[in-house]
């Protein structure tokens, strides 16, 4: 119980713990309403009503669910949501893409999100209510069953219906995807669908289902992935912020002065090198701009894109979803293993400086196999290797990268990314493309990767 604190201490106490939880609170609201006004209201409205609760909360609440739950209630019981509410496919949403994702190219990022964000607000309450839960905060399926209080199979159930509504929503013409909008699927067959997208059903026991419901995973994997690459977590603004702390949490003010101070120190700092900047753009502006790694990145999409698999597939990989399908070893026998899956190019071991081989796993994409690797550092940190043959992309076409980042790593060069925590490379070396991954930033390891 927090009671036994004075008013500043619990105000410092509650700031501390929930304030990490903002961007969280006001993604799920953003999404629900469609409208930033709307969505800033209520996270105002969750953290005042959390405040009041506050002290008589034990110490093992979990602060996250805690706060998702009052702001979930909010969000159910404004009377404003309910003027917002459309059924399925009824409200008109703008096209995002084509079945041809070049069209996806025309399009900056962030207009992407604001379609995405005025999609998933068209959708029924429960259906965006459980995407996002699951497909945004991602949350795991017992837990978003807990917080909406109903039984973990209608959460898979929900998800499936809201993943397909969206696509369809989204593209208006999905025949790349044979679905039939009016075919009537029913509980258990979305269920399995889902799990198995989750790897949550032993594939060995599923391959004939798979082949019945082709049509269905594809989609769901489709829409899946282009949610984790287009819509992260939303930043709610200054104004908003500050003005939750100036009420909750006064403590944090001072951080605040100074981060202005700094700001407008910043400013004189900027002043007095402008000149140095202007000079060096004018020694340039006669070249072609060259395009940042962001930008780069940014122009990776699409499930058979090497990039785009590399992060899908460490995303596996860190959610212990690769379980079933690793296979332990050292590299004469993981060399053999792949050799006698179907592994098309010689499997090619690194050795990097306090990293060993520990195990590797094959994945099929339009029928070929390819070879991932997993090594481990003293302390259990771990990288993936992600190895694709050249004449998958070069001659088959069963993979591609941008044309740009083609160059980009025919010159010889090491192309970097980040998203979060995690970091991302793509080299090319000798017959191969390499994609490696890591869930935090190790610069000695990025060196010694890029110098091989």
């Amino acid at each position: 119980m927090h009671s036994s604190l004075n008013k500043n201490t619990l105000k410092s106490d509650f700031g501390e713990k929930t304030l990490p939880n903002i961007n969280h609170l006001y993604t799920y609201a953003l999404l629900i309403t469609g409208d930033e006004s709307k969505a800033e209201k209520d996270l105002m409205k969750t953290y005042a009503e959390a405040f009041s609760f506050y002290k008589y909360l034990s110490e093992e609440t979990h602060i996250t669910l805690w706060l998702t739950r009052i702001m979930m209630n909010i969000c159910k019981n404004n009377q404003s949501l309910e003027n917002s509410k459309v059924e399925d496919n009824k409200k008109e949403v703008g096209v995002l893409v084509s079945l041809n994702t070049e069209d996806l190219q025309k399009d900056p990022s962030f207009k992407i999100t604001q379609k995405l964000i005025t999609a998933i607000s068209s959708l029924t309450f429960e259906l965006k209510e459980v995407l996002i839960l699951i497909n945004i905060l991602k949350f795991n399926y017992d837990i978003a069953a807990d917080l909406i209080d109903i039984p973990e199979g209608t959460v898979r159930k929900r998800i499936f219906d809201a993943r397909k509504s969206l696509l369809i929503n989204l593209l208006p013409d999905s025949s790349k995807f044979k679905l039939d909008q009016s075919s009537q699927l029913n509980y258990e067959e979305k269920k399995f669908i889902t799990s198995y997208i989750d790897v949550k059903v032993q594939k060995d026991q599923s391959s004939e289902r798979k082949k019945i419901f082709k049509q269905e995973i594809d989609a769901q994997i489709f829409i899946k992935s282009f949610l984790d690459e287009h819509l992260n977590l939303q930043q709610v603004r200054d104004a908003v912020y500050f003005r939750i702390i100036k009420n909750f949490a006064p403590d944090q003010k001072d951080e605040i002065k100074k981060k202005n101070i700094g700001e407008k120190r910043g400013l004189v700092v900027v002043s007095t090198i402008a000149m140095f900047i202007l000079i060096g753009i004018l020694i340039i502006i006669i070249k072609p701009p060259a395009l940042s790694p962001k930008e780069i990145a940014a122009e990776q999409f699409g499930r058979d894109n090497i990039f785009f698999r590399l992060k899908n597939n460490h995303s596996f990989f860190s959610e212990g979803k690769f379980t079933r399908d690793i296979v332990f070893g050292d590299e004469e026998y993981l060399s053999k293993y792949l050799e006698s899956s179907g592994f098309e190019n010689k499997p090619v071991f690194f050795s990097f400086k306090a990293w060993k081989i520990e195990s590797c796993s094959t994945t099929e994409f339009n029928g070929k196999i390819l070879a991932n690797y997993f090594y481990k550092n003293a302390d259990d940190k771990y990288l993936y290797v992600y190895q694709v043959p050249l004449s998958f992309v070069e001659e088959k076409n069963i993979l591609r990268l941008s044309e740009n980042l083609l160059d980009f790593l025919n010159s010889g060069k090491c192309f970097s990314n980040r998203k979060g925590e995690a970091v991302y490379l793509l080299k090319k070396s000798g017959e191969n493309f390499f994609g490696y991954a890591f869930n935090k930033q190790n610069r000695g390891l990025m060196v010694e990767i890029c110098k091989k």
